[in-house]
């Protein structure tokens, strides 16, 4: 019996401490702004402030661009999540004939084109969602937009302002 009480108390001792460290020095939970920054907008995103279905507030959407872009994101993830998933499943299948060293080379060259196939599927939804949201939007939006995807290597625009357009420098 003392045993069991002095393991309970070890036990309640340990949360105590481990409760006591988890908790900054300010009783804070040491998040991200807990160092008396701002707390983060509720619309922030990746690139910086999101408006309506996920767009980048600057492109200034009217509520029936919104409700159509959202209505266009929902149809789209219906299709795209079972397609997601066959992806993986066949990428699965890829690594374990691999790992097998049971299975031919004619069978892993198989499974590989099956997935490349899915890949070239979920590719080709996302083509088609870019487009149909094309159509909602307005030649300046896309044009805006534009500006607002990725470049090569991730680099993430509008962090430093828009995007000048890079002049060729002459060689001597």
């Amino acid at each position: 019996m003392k045993k069991i009480r002095v393991a309970m108390l070890v036990f309640c001792f340990l949360c105590l401490c481990v409760s006591v460290f988890a908790m900054g020095p300010d009783g804070n939970d040491g998040g991200p702004w807990s160092r008396g920054g701002p707390p983060p907008h509720p619309m922030m995103g990746p690139h910086g402030m999101m408006g309506p279905a996920g767009l980048p507030a600057e492109l200034k959407l009217d509520k029936e661009q919104a409700e159509k872009i959202e209505r266009l994101e929902d149809v789209f993830h219906c299709e795209l999540r079972p397609a997601m998933r066959a992806l993986a499943r066949a990428k699965r299948e890829v690594e374990e004939s691999f790992a097998d060293p049971k299975v031919s080379d004619e069978a892993i060259m198989a499974k590989v084109k099956a997935a490349d196939a899915m890949r070239e599927k979920v590719d080709g939804l996302h083509v088609r969602f870019r487009l149909a949201q094309r159509k909602i939007l307005t030649g300046e939006q896309i044009k805006l937009l534009g500006e607002f995807q990725c470049g090569p290597g991730g680099e993430t625009p509008f962090r430093d302002g828009p995007k000048e357009p890079k002049v060729k420098k002459k060689s001597r």
